[in-house]
């Protein structure tokens, strides 16, 4: 993991950079599933900065995780979880594309695991669609399953089991 990092709760100074990360990672994830205005009109529906400042009296309650990372002071990544009618849910996880693959995205899921845990959850899930290999990849090799009954029509749902059954070197 790249020196000089901070994973901190989102603040609304946060809004404009958590938009830029998302638009950033959207385009480089999701290039060869969806067309550019497709991605442009979902990320600014989904990641509008006034969408994220309306959730930051939730992250600050303790009733949602949402935590961004920084490396030298910039807004990288972010992870959001919160409970929702599947339990509780990994809802996004992005990071800019130059900083995948030093274990930024591990360091997030730790965080977020500690908070499900925290609140008696054992078990927790995340959908990603079933043409994002790299999503996919990154789940599996951190101890996701996929739970093919469950898959939505685009989407693997995929879920973890925390604590005891949680295997170790599985990043």
């Amino acid at each position: 993991m790249p020196g000089d990092i901070v994973l901190r709760a989102l603040q609304e100074t946060d809004v404009q950079a958590v938009y830029e990360v998302a638009f950033e990672a959207w385009h480089s994830t999701y290039k060869d599933i969806y067309p550019a205005e497709f991605i442009n009109t979902f990320v600014q529906t989904n990641y509008a900065p006034a969408v994220s400042l309306r959730l930051v009296p939730r992250v600050q309650a303790g009733q949602q995780f949402f935590q961004v990372v920084l490396v030298q002071a910039s807004v990288v990544g972010f992870c959001h979880i919160a409970a929702t009618r599947h339990g509780m849910e990994l809802l996004r996880i992005y990071l800019r594309p130059s900083y995948i693959g030093q274990g930024i995205g591990r360091a997030l899921l730790r965080q977020g695991e500690a908070f499900i845990q925290a609140r008696g959850y054992r078990t927790y899930c995340c959908f990603v669609h079933k043409e994002n290999d790299l999503g996919k990849n990154f789940y599996l090799r951190n101890g996701f399953t996929h739970v093919i009954e469950k898959d939505a029509a685009e989407e693997w749902y995929m879920e973890k089991r925390l604590g005891d059954h949680e295997q170790p070197g599985s990043g």
